[in-house]
């Protein structure tokens, strides 16, 4: 893991470090393949896949636009229909990290879970941010089996949720019933969950 965070720490620094260069010397689309190949060589040194059907950089406002994602791992696996990314460039820039707006359509995530079938979201929102080891994910919206809103914040080096203030509900909601011993979830009177934690607490 602590090999994971020290390849996405030299692929943030590489993608700011040529972002302005990219952005004013090269096709977008030459830049978006640089960007690409990057991630899906930092994921593969780790075990994970990352596949696309088609994939093409708009302007206007500057976004990559991603038909039939897919993320594999040896246990789990993601995939969408459609993904849109929006870079926030300056911001990206000055706070020497990744970030930018996401927004996920006919989303399917594999559980490793006997005789559970996928979870399906038909949307799935929110912004994104990595600062390694961190990874936050800000005013995230979904909708389909599980409704999410909220802000979330997890440590990729050592795999725990530094900060969370989250609501989840929805049809398969009570999967969470499973996490219950391990996760920093509570289940309140209406049956919405509530995910939890303060930066600093040990569960």
């Amino acid at each position: 893991m602590r090999r994971l965070v020290a390849v996405l720490s030299a692929v943030v620094l590489a993608i700011v470090s040529f972002a302005i260069s990219f952005y004013l010397f090269f096709p977008k689309e030459t830049a978006l393949a640089y960007v690409w190949n990057k991630g899906t060589l930092a994921l593969a040194q780790n075990g994970l896949g990352l596949e696309s059907a088609a994939m093409m950089a708009e302007e206007s406002p500057l976004r990559v636009v991603v038909r039939g994602a897919r993320l594999s791992a040896p246990i789990a696996s993601a995939e969408a229909a459609l993904v849109t990314l929006t870079p926030h460039i300056m911001e990206s820039l000055l706070s020497l990290s990744l970030k930018g707006s996401f927004q996920m359509e006919s989303l399917s995530l594999s559980l490793p879970l006997p005789g559970q079938g996928p979870l399906l979201l038909s949307s799935f929102a929110g912004t994104i941010k990595l600062r390694p080891p961190l990874l936050f994910l800000e005013g995230v919206q979904t909708a389909g089996d599980l409704e999410i809103t909220g802000d979330f914040v997890i440590n990729l080096g050592t795999q725990k949720i530094e900060e969370a203030d989250m609501s989840i509900s929805g049809q398969r909601a009570d999967l969470l019933e499973m996490g219950k011993s391990m996760l920093p979830i509570t289940k309140e009177a209406s049956g919405e969950w509530t995910l939890m934690r303060k930066r600093g607490e040990s569960k």
